[in-house]
């Protein structure tokens, strides 16, 4: 009877050894081992992502803006002594004069008698910046008005066909409307028109903006 107890003793100890290894095993085993390798594996993996990501779109050039400054002519023109000019020229008679319109807005009446002008406008424009204090002054056009001419001014086409109308006047005084503007640190001269008789404009829509400004009296002093 001792040795039937005792064998049974062992066999239940022998059982209850076999389960404790077969839940060691299932807990630590090589089955648990890939999950939790997985989990680390794919949290370096997300790291690894988020940090490319940042790199990429720092350096992509997709999210840099560059600072554009070629159409910023703000500055250029607000610095010029003359933007546009209003020249009245008789080849009857000798004389010379007009007004000019600077970067303030300031509007500028000159006068050149005993002055025939039989010389391109380069030189008239050179005479009016060497005297360019002598002159009487007054406001012409507000900000928001000059800032619209000048900003039509460097979007002309020089190079456009004048178009020609009307009949000549006989010895009446050519009255011209020029645009300045600074290209390659140098003045530019814009013819946009002219009057009376045989009236002359610039086929550009820029220019028709720019009479559209200035008004139908733009040739007056």
């Amino acid at each position: 009877m001792k040795k039937r107890v005792l064998t049974g003793i062992i066999a239940a100890a022998s059982l209850m050894m076999s389960g404790c290894g077969d839940q060691e095993q299932l807990t630590s085993g090589s089955e648990i081992a890939p999950t939790e390798a997985t989990a680390a594996d794919e949290e370096t993996t997300a790291a690894e992502t988020d940090t490319a990501v940042s790199a990429d779109t720092t350096s992509s050039p997709e999210t840099t803006v560059p600072t554009d400054t070629s159409n910023d002519t703000d500055q250029v023109w607000s610095d010029q002594k003359i933007v546009f000019m209003m020249w009245i020229a008789s080849f009857d008679e000798p004389y010379s004069k007009g007004y000019f319109i600077d970067g303030k807005g300031m509007k500028h009446v000159y006068e050149r008698p005993d002055t025939k002008p039989m010389y391109p406008v380069e030189d008239e424009y050179a005479y009016l910046i060497e005297h360019y204090d002598e002159f009487e002054s007054m406001e012409y056009f507000d900000d928001e008005t000059l800032k619209q001419c000048a900003e039509c001014l460097y979007q002309v086409n020089a190079d456009a066909e004048v178009i020609t109308e009307g009949t000549a006047i006989a010895d009446a005084p050519e009255k011209s409307l020029y645009g300045v503007r600074m290209k390659d640190g140098r003045e530019e001269f814009v013819f946009l028109g002219s009057e009376p008789g045989i009236s002359k404009r610039l086929d550009d829509p820029s220019a028709d903006e720019i009479f559209e400004l200035f008004g139908d009296k733009w040739y007056l002093q």
